[in-house]
């Protein structure tokens, strides 16, 4: 078998020849497969496409699977014809070429009707990856009487054998540097298949694969008693299917291949050509051996996945990883990480921990190790990892909330509020820590009032909302957009203001802009906090302009909102408009020193906003 080193190179579809085209998916009863378009410069009568299209398949000629179109081949673009001079090596494989192309003109003869055979006595010689032979057929040039046997044209379409034999040895005359017949024992072959006279060619083409393998070919065996191509035509599919963007059929093609040789090196090579491009690899693979697919090659397709939030696809990825290749610390995160999403979380708990053994202060593992201690109700457990966290990183909003998690669910309700009170301080935009932090008041029956000046936006959450506290202390984000996605909180403007701050805080932004905007319209109440989610949203995806066009929007509805200020100056610094930011910023500033509590306010249910 070839090298495969450069086979992607050689079979490139940008280099193919002119009489080639286009590729395109074709499928032939239940079979589906690549096909290339094949446009020669001469326009290809349908006399010829009608006989090439009833051609049984021979693995020496070109699959033409309708008019214009051909079943793929990984031809080889960069096959040059090997030169006669004085290469005994250029010799063998001449003669043994012409030997090949002699059973292709016998299977012709015993197929075609011979007064039809001179459409195609015009053959495009081609090689594929592994230096086989693979002809294909162009309109006849009678224009250029020495192309076809004189007999030919004067007969035609009549072809008969000696015909054949003038065929052949005006193919091999193709395969030769410079054309010309050089003066050695093969260079005679091929001028005696030349002759005008077709009494003084050789009389059959037996006669003419003698003569070949006398000049210093090898004896070649028909079609039919030649070892069948299994692991090549899976290679050459797979092939097709990868540069024609099919990764996952390319993959399965190629696995196929290695089933049948286990030990094919071009396989394994282009199997890992696949996993370079990106597969989908949820296809059950073809052989019956696990999959294990090169950690450079996953982990960005698996990332991709959980970006889409498809957890399930993206651990099956991680866990077919090759452990000798794989940055072991960022696998078993990884693997953590989706079994936390997916609800398996005794085994997060288990994989954060390994990942620790290899680096304890992780802060990724360290987090998921503490939300997954949480989600499995070890409230105990999951304090003490706060507590070690917060010792570390003070600042950290999301562990001063996972330590009020784990005090509620250990019934210290006073420590859990003051816990998320630290936590709406740290990040007031922690939408859960705020919610959590009503429950507490309500359980304490100590509800706030709203105090300080009118310049927070107050978030309404009534009654009806109740259910987020267990989906928040017990689940995660995505439970709670689960809930407020329901048909029956469409019309809720409160329901769909908590919705979009959760699809933002979870980075699902474009969502997010969709929810405030519906929102605007569900009636005048909650229209300032709408648009500033909205705002705060396209500033995270980096659209300061249209985000300060909103937020002075709402300034000059409502000046007395901080919110609006602060973020228009923000704006203005992504904008690089310095100093109208730094004037937003301290007009922030002196509305938060007159004693106003800027942040987002959980409310008495019921309170209307300011």
């Amino acid at each position: 078998m070839a090298a495969e080193t450069d086979w992607l190179v050689r079979a490139d579809w940008e280099r193919r020849s002119p009489e080639f085209g286009g590729l395109r998916d074709h499928t032939a009863g239940t079979a589906r497969f690549v096909a290339m378009e094949f446009t020669p410069h001469a326009l290809i009568p349908d006399e010829l496409w009608r006989l090439w299209l009833g051609l049984k398949p021979h693995r020496n000629i070109l699959d033409a699977v309708e008019k214009h179109w051909l079943r793929y081949a990984a031809l080889d673009w960069k096959h040059a014809p090997r030169s006669m001079a004085e290469d005994p090596e250029a010799v063998t494989t001449l003669a043994t070429w012409g030997a090949k192309l002699t059973w292709v003109s016998e299977f012709l003869l015993r197929v075609v009707p011979t007064n039809l055979l001179g459409w195609m006595a015009s053959p495009l010689v081609k090689f594929d990856l592994e230096g086989e032979i693979r002809v294909g057929f162009v309109a006849e040039d009678r224009s250029q009487p020495n192309h076809l046997p004189p007999e030919v044209v004067d007969q035609w379409p009549r072809c008969d054998e000696r015909g054949q034999v003038f065929v052949v040895g005006q193919s091999m005359l193709g395969l030769v540097s410079g054309g010309e017949v050089p003066m050695t024992p093969i260079g005679q072959v091929i001028q005696r298949c030349l002759e005008r006279d077709p009494d003084r060619r050789f009389a059959t083409l037996q006669d003419l694969r003698d003569a070949l393998r006398l000049a210093g070919g090898h004896r070649v065996s028909p079609p039919w008693l030649r070892p069948h191509r299994h692991v090549w035509e899976n290679l050459e599919e797979g092939i097709g299917c990868l540069v024609s963007g099919q990764t996952t059929t390319a993959l399965l093609r190629f696995e196929a291949a290695l089933e049948l040789d286990p030990k094919s090196v071009p396989a394994r090579a282009l199997q890992d050509e696949a996993f370079k491009r990106g597969v989908d690899l949820f296809a059950p693979s073809t052989s019956g051996v696990r999959r294990l697919l090169p950690w450079t090659n996953v982990a960005s397709a698996a990332l991709e996945h959980e970006k889409n939030h498809e957890f399930a696809k993206a651990l099956h990825l991680y866990e077919h990883v090759r452990s000798d290749d794989a940055d072991m610390l960022a696998l078993e995160i990884a693997i953590a990480r989706c079994h936390l999403q997916l609800g398996t979380c005794h085994t997060a708990v288990d994989y954060a921990q390994r990942a620790l053994q290899r680096a304890p202060d992780h802060p990724e593992a360290r987090t998921l190790r503490l939300d997954a201690l949480l989600r499995t109700g070890r409230h105990a457990e999951a304090l003490d990892a706060a507590d070690s966290m917060i010792a570390t990183t003070p600042g950290d909003g999301r562990a001063h909330y996972a330590r009020g998690k784990s005090l509620l669910g250990l019934g210290r309700s006073a420590e859990a509020h003051e816990a998320f009170d630290g936590a709406c301080l740290l990040s007031p935009r922690l939408v859960e820590a705020m919610l959590l932090r009503r429950e507490v008041d309500r359980s304490l029956k100590g509800l706030r009032a709203t105090v300080g000046v009118a310049t927070a936006m107050t978030l309404d959450i009534p009654d009806h909302l109740a259910e987020l506290q267990d989906l928040l202390v017990n689940g995660r984000s995505e439970d709670g957009i689960q809930m407020l996605m329901r048909a029956q909180y469409a019309g809720d403007a409160v329901a769909q203001l908590v919705l979009g701050n959760l699809l933002a805080f979870d980075g699902r932004f474009d969502e997010a802009l969709e929810t405030f905007d519906g929102a605007t319209r569900l009636g005048d109440a909650q229209v300032h906090a709408a648009l500033l989610g909205k705002a705060r949203t396209l500033l995270e995806l980096n659209r300061p302009a249209e985000s300060l066009a909103v937020f002075e929007r709402v300034g000059a509805e409502r000046p007395d909102l901080g919110e609006s200020i602060e973020g228009r100056a923000r704006a203005l610094k992504q904008l690089g408009r310095d100093a109208e930011a730094e004037d937003a910023f301290r007009q922030y500033i002196s509305m938060t020193a007159r004693g106003a509590d800027l942040r987002v306010r959980v409310s008495r249910a019921g309170a209307a906003e300011p």
